[in-house]
């Protein structure tokens, strides 16, 4: 899970990705991370759930009921895929 994702690498290193379930939450108007920054992580093949909010940098409870919601279902599948 990714709150305002940041790349901090000018050139990060080469993942793979493949399958690895993300939540990232961008803000439309965040003034310090872009929510394009989203699409790195969506190139090294993750499962990427992104949402784009209509705030800024700081974190609102929408953040947390997205975040919880998401927790919710990984848990759920985790759950069947143990009883399967």
């Amino acid at each position: 899970m990714l709150l305002r994702p940041m790349v901090p690498l000018a050139d990060p290193p080469a993942v793979d990705l493949t399958g690895k379930p993300v939540l990232m939450l961008s803000g439309a108007v965040d003034p310090i991370v872009p929510a394009e920054n989203a699409g790195r992580l969506a190139a090294a093949r993750a499962d990427v759930e992104h949402h784009v909010l209509l705030n800024g940098h700081g974190l609102t409870q929408a953040d947390v009921s997205l975040a919880k919601t998401w927790i919710s279902l990984r848990s759920a599948s985790g759950r069947a895929q143990a009883y399967a």
